[in-house]
C-alpha cells in the first residue's frame, strides 16, 4: 500500500543539521563578543575588569553560561529522543550509547545551573563558572559525534513533517523580524559603537544619551539581546519538536522551548523598554529585571504565557496528524 504523501518518513539528520546551523550561528556570536571586548576599553564596557585577550575570554565564557547554556537544555533533549531509539549492535554502539545519556545528562543539568553563576553586578568570568563550559562542551560533543541514523528510529510522526501553515509561517516571520528591529542597538553595541551615530537609526534609538551618569546603551553585550538569542533559538527549534518519537521528551522538549521563548521575549521587552523609553526621561513607569527566576508576577505571566502557547503547539500539531489520517 502507498503511504500518503505527508506521512513520508524522514532522516533524523534533518533535525540535527538544523542544530548545528543554529549552534554555529551561536558560537559566531559569541566569537564577536570575545573580538569585541578584547579591544574596546573595559572602562567603556559594563562591570568588567580585564582588557586584551583575558577581557574577551573572559566575557565569552560568561555566554556560554548564558544563553548558550539554556539553549543547551532544549538541544540535548533532541539527542536523548535520539538514544532512546537507538538499537546499538556492537559493544561499541553500546559504549557510544551510554556516552550520549552522560553528554545529556551533563548539557542539561549544568544548562539549568550555569545561568546562576553569573554575577550581574561582576561580569568578570569565575570558577563557578565552568559550569557553562561544561555543559556547552557536551553540546557540542553530541553534535560532534550523534548516534548513526541508520540505527535509530528515523520515522516522523504522520503529519509532524508537513509545512506550518500560512497563519504560523506569517506569526513566525513577524516575531523574527520585530527580534531584528529591537536588537539593533545591542548588535552594534556588540560590535562595539553606538547605533545612535548611524545615519537615520541614530534618530529612532538612543544609545550615546547619558542618563544618570551611564549611556543609554553601553558598548558591549547586554541581557536584551540575550533574550533576543533565546528567542531566535527556541523558534528554529519548536517545529522540529514535532519530530521526536517519544512522547514524553516531545512534550517536554516543546513546554521548555515554549517557556524559552516567553522568557527570552520578557528580556528582551524589559531591556528595550529601559533602555529606549525610560531611560528618554528617567522617569515613569519601567518594567523589573527578572533575568533569574523568582516568585513574582512578571515570572508568573511567563509561565502562564508559556502553558499557553504549548497547548496551542500541540492542538496545532494534533489537528495536523488528524489531516493526514
Amino acid at each position: 500500500m502507498t503511504q500518503p504523501r505527508h506521512a513520508e518518513t524522514t532522516s533524523p539528520a534533518d533535525a540535527l543539521r538544523t542544530l548545528r546551523l543554529l549552534w554555529a550561528g551561536l558560537l559566531a556570536y559569541t566569537l564577536l563578543v570575545f573580538v569585541t571586548y578584547a579591544r574596546v576599553d573595559p572602562s567603556e564596557l559594563y562591570h568588567v575588569h580585564g582588557s586584551g585577550l583575558s577581557g574577551g575570554l573572559s566575557r565569552a565564557a560568561l555566554m556560554l553560561c548564558l544563553p548558550l547554556a539554556l539553549v543547551g537544555v532544549v538541544s540535548a533533549l533532541f539527542f536523548l529522543d535520539r538514544a532512546l531509539s537507538f538499537r546499538p549492535l556492537s559493544l561499541v554502539g553500546r559504549w557510544h550509547r551510554r556516552a550520549v545519556f552522560a553528554a545529556v545528562i551533563v548539557a542539561f543539568i549544568l544548562g539549568w545551573w550555569a545561568p546562576f553563576t553569573v554575577d550581574q553586578d561582576d561580569l568578570t568570568v569565575g570558577a563557578s563558572n565552568i559550569t557553562g563550559a561544561l555543559a556547552v562542551g557536551a553540546m557540542l560533543a553530541l553534535l560532534a559525534v550523534p548516534l548513526p541514523a541508520r540505527t535509530a528510529l528515523a520515522r516522523v510522526r504522520a503529519g509532524a513533517a508537513r509545512p506550518m501553515r500560512s497563519r504560523a509561517r506569517v506569526a513566525l516571520t513577524l516575531a523574527v523580524l520585530l527580534m531584528l528591529l529591537v536588537s539593533l542597538p545591542w548588535v552594534a553595541a556588540d560590535f562595539g559603537f553606538y547605533l545612535s551615530d548611524a545615519p537615520l537609526l541614530g534618530r529612532i534609538f538612543v544609545a550615546e544619551r547619558l542618563v544618570q551618569g551611564e549611556t543609554a546603551v553601553h558598548p558591549g553585550h547586554h541581557h536584551g539581546m540575550d533574550g533576543v538569542l533565546l528567542v531566535l533559538s527556541f523558534l528554529v527549534m519548536l517545529p522540529l519538536t514535532a519530530r521526536l518519537a517519544h512522547t514524553g521528551v516531545r512534550a517536554l522538549a516543546r513546554f521548555l522551548a515554549c517557556l524559552g521563548v516567553t522568557y527570552g521575549s520578557y528580556n528582551v521587552l524589559q531591556d528595550f523598554w529601559h533602555e529606549q523609553v525610560w531611560k528618554r526621561s528617567a522617569d515613569g513607569f519601567d518594567f523589573a529585571n527578572r533575568l533569574y527566576p523568582s516568585l513574582s508576577a512578571e515570572w508568573g505571566a511567563m509561565v502562564l504565557f508559556a502553558a499557553l502557547l504549548f497547548v496551542l503547539l500541540s492542538r496545532a500539531s494534533r489537528e495536523r496528524r488528524s489531516d493526514g489520517l
